[in-house]
């Protein structure tokens, strides 16, 4: 072998190893690559959950009124409650507890917590605050949300009371006949026992008793009960009345359906021949027994008559 040949193999054997040397190294270097991505791999960061939204039951509580408190004909009063979970509407209704006189809706409101309620106080010739009249009595408030069939009531019945220019006032009461009204002391009650209506101008009518209560000092502001138990109905009465009119001693200035004390009655106003005073005549029925109130048609006594007929109320069922 010549010295250029030793020169060639010699070169030759140089480069194989250099390449095997750099393979080698190469190889190292991607384990080591490997190797690092397995033992410390890139954190992952995984979305943190929201909490859980706890849902609230749904609840209503009345705060007031809850028992016991005294509230006002004619006066306005806050109506209170607090409630839980997602109640938007509320139903507030009015529950008797001593009368038979039904539930009744006050109004139907959103869930604001409180309502503010102007009682009405009705009588003839005042307007009414509502659509329908509220005998004094015990009551409970119930509050409702019927779409989640959910409601709560006072725990006590609280009461509702005339206005305190009545309170005062003496109470006639006639177990007989089962009816109750209120008058001022001044008044004297006399009671005259079955007698005809002839000086009233009804010969038809029979009647069983006349409760009389007069003011000694001005003659004119009185007024009368009549009793007739004779079973004619409201519309007998009626034509009884209606026929009446004719009468040469006074002539029909008006007649209207009222309510008093949620009972239908008939209110006439009468006028006087010759320029004497007229007269204001309610018709009431119950248990076939007709109450007629009657008084002088006078502007000075027209409040007084109105606050008695606001206190008068049937106690027999």
């Amino acid at each position: 072998m010549t010295d250029k040949d030793k020169s060639f193999f010699a070169k030759l054997i140089l480069a194989s190893v250099v390449l095997v040397a750099f393979l080698t190294v190469l190889g190292l270097t991607a384990e080591l690559v490997k190797n690092k991505r397995v033992v410390n791999p890139q954190p992952q960061v995984s979305p943190v959950a929201e909490p859980a939204k706890i849902s609230q039951v749904p609840d209503i509580t009345i705060l007031s009124p809850n028992g016991d408190e005294s509230w006002m004909l004619g006066s306005t009063q806050t109506i209170k409650w607090s409630s839980a979970g997602n109640i938007s509407e509320v139903t507030i209704l009015l529950v008797p507890v001593d009368s038979d006189a039904g539930v009744r809706t006050l109004d139907k409101v959103a869930n604001a917590g409180s309502y503010s309620w102007n009682i009405p106080y009705c009588y003839p010739g005042h307007e009414c605050s509502s659509n329908f009249e509220i005998p004094a009595g015990k009551y409970k408030i119930q509050i409702s949300s019927f779409k989640l069939e959910i409601n709560d009531e006072s725990d006590l019945p609280f009461s509702i009371i005339y206005p305190d220019e009545i309170s005062d006032w003496k109470t006639y009461r006639n177990e007989e006949y089962g009816f109750e009204v209120k008058y001022p002391e001044i008044f004297t009650v006399a009671t005259t026992k079955s007698y005809y209506g002839y000086e009233r101008g009804f010969p038809e009518i029979k009647f069983d008793a006349l409760v009389e209560f007069h003011q000694a000092r001005y003659s004119n502001i009185d007024f009368m009960i009549d009793i007739d138990a004779s079973e004619k109905s409201m519309q007998e009465l009626e034509k009884i009345y209606d026929r009446s009119s004719s009468s040469l001693s006074y002539f029909l200035n008006s007649k209207k359906e009222i309510l008093i004390n949620n009972h239908k009655s008939i209110e006439y106003r009468w006028g006087m021949l010759e320029g004497g005073i007229g007269e204001i005549t309610i018709l009431l029925s119950h248990n076939s027994k007709t109450i007629i109130v009657s008084t002088p048609d006078l502007s000075d006594t027209a409040e007084m008559f109105n606050q008695i007929l606001s206190s008068f109320k049937f106690t027999e069922k």
